[in-house]
């Protein structure tokens, strides 16, 4: 049987950000978010054992601040701290054997919905 998971890689980053923000190397040098994250997944595919898996990331929906031009103005910028690790955690993904789904127009929760619905359409039978 064929079991899906998709992990919405930005909510992730910023969860292990903020939960272990005081971890660093011996350089002293932010890790906490690269901690947390690859902890994080390796735990989801040891409890989940999927088939298929990716990380989907982020991208800027345009569409939708056009719509609605408020939309997350509330939020700050990446903090430094965060911005080297995410580099460093988009290397790991394929490396841990995860592909890595992003649309520079849409959010994570946008795509994991589309192929939620689209494997669910097709009963379950996309890569039979």
């Amino acid at each position: 049987m064929n079991r899906l998971l998709l992990i919405d890689g930005s909510y992730y980053v910023y969860r292990s950000f903020h939960a272990h923000r005081d971890l660093t190397n011996a350089h002293g040098e932010p890790t906490g978010a690269i901690y947390g994250f690859v902890k994080a997944i390796k735990r989801m595919l040891r409890h989940l054992s999927p088939t298929h898996c990716a990380v989907v990331w982020d991208g800027v929906p345009k569409r939708r601040m056009e719509i609605q031009p408020d939309y997350k103005q509330h939020r700050e910028g990446r903090p430094e701290e965060l911005t080297a690790q995410w580099s460093v955690i988009e290397r790991i993904v394929p490396m841990m054997g995860i592909q890595m789904v992003r649309d520079a127009d849409a959010e994570s929760d946008d795509l994991m919905a589309s192929y939620a619905a689209l494997v669910w359409h097709l009963g379950g039978t996309l890569w039979e």
